[in-house]
């Protein structure tokens, strides 16, 4: 796949997934916070303001995203 279709593919995700988290922030069926942070989590690969986001995240919640990142360490090894 090509390099730029790639990076807009992974740019609307991400948007698409904000947008969940706010309207999941609004619902109480949905978990609002689950999908801001695959929202952030995509974004932060083509947008700088996202990737600060996330370091300010993982800066605040250190004991949740070394969970986060020991689940994912496990989920790309199988």
């Amino acid at each position: 796949m090509n390099k730029n279709v790639k990076q807009i593919l992974i740019t609307i995700g991400g948007y698409f997934f904000l947008l969940l988290g706010v309207i999941g922030s609004i619902l109480p069926i949905m978990q609002g916070w689950f999908f801001f942070l695959i929202g952030l989590a995509m974004l932060s690969k083509t947008t700088p303001w996202a990737r600060r986001w996330l370091n300010k995240l993982r800066h605040r919640f250190p004991k949740v995203t070394s969970k986060a990142d020991q689940w994912l360490a496990k989920w790309k090894r199988s």
